[in-house]
């Protein structure tokens, strides 16, 4: 019922002042964004890291080829930001325009893997104002038995899913060829996850040659 909405995973928590740190931002903005991308931590067993800076503090992304690279970056980030950036392909770690959500039918796809970054792309292309913000909130528990490094027995067919959800998803806004281009290389990411998550996890029951 309320005008904002925010998703914490289940491992995950916010700083106790991020609801404040956030009402207090948009209090003096004339024009609020459709949602909001915050920095955060990724938090170890044994350590807490701060996340560097996709971009600088209040960029806004307002023009669509400005928008269609953030969705882009979400296919391309688990190549290049090397452990040390969080993840803004993802449902987490945002703030929601409420109305905006349910004026769009924007809600998560019910798929066994990568829901939140499908959720992400079809949110990116419906919203006309997006905020980025530096200031680090969100703590991302990185653990070894997590969805992302632990085993999965059925990877395989997980990564098929969502590969077939990201296609489908260009195809119902006619997307261009550079586009799918992109999702291309995202399909080899999703090979190598199916490699350490299911094939050669050390966690896997089954023999190297079955």
């Amino acid at each position: 019922t309320s005008d904002w909405i925010t998703f914490v995973d289940g491992d995950d928590w916010v700083d106790t002042d991020f609801v404040e740190l956030f009402l207090k931002r948009i209090s003096c903005q004339e024009i609020k964004a459709d949602f909001y991308m915050y920095n955060g931590y990724r938090n170890y067993s044994d350590k807490e890291m701060v996340c560097t800076e996709y971009y600088q503090d209040g960029s806004r992304f307002e023009t669509y080829e400005d928008r269609e690279c953030l969705q882009m970056e979400c296919c391309l980030v688990p190549t290049r930001n090397n452990g040390d950036q969080l993840f803004i392909g993802s449902g987490w770690a945002k703030v929601f325009n409420r109305k905006h959500l349910v004026k769009n039918n924007l809600f998560f796809k019910i798929v066994p893997y990568g829901e939140d970054s499908i959720f992400f792309m079809y949110v990116v292309e419906e919203s006309n104002t997006i905020e980025y913000v530096s200031e680090p909130v969100y703590h991302y528990r990185d653990t070894e038995g997590g969805m992302v490094n632990g085993f999965r027995k059925n990877a395989d067919k997980e990564q098929d899913i969502y590969t077939e959800a990201l296609f489908e998803f260009a195809k119902e806004y006619n997307k261009k060829d550079s586009f799918i281009d992109i999702l291309y290389l995202r399909v080899f990411i999703s090979m190598q996850r199916i490699v350490s998550q299911k094939f050669f996890n050390p966690h896997n029951p089954d023999g190297l040659f079955k």
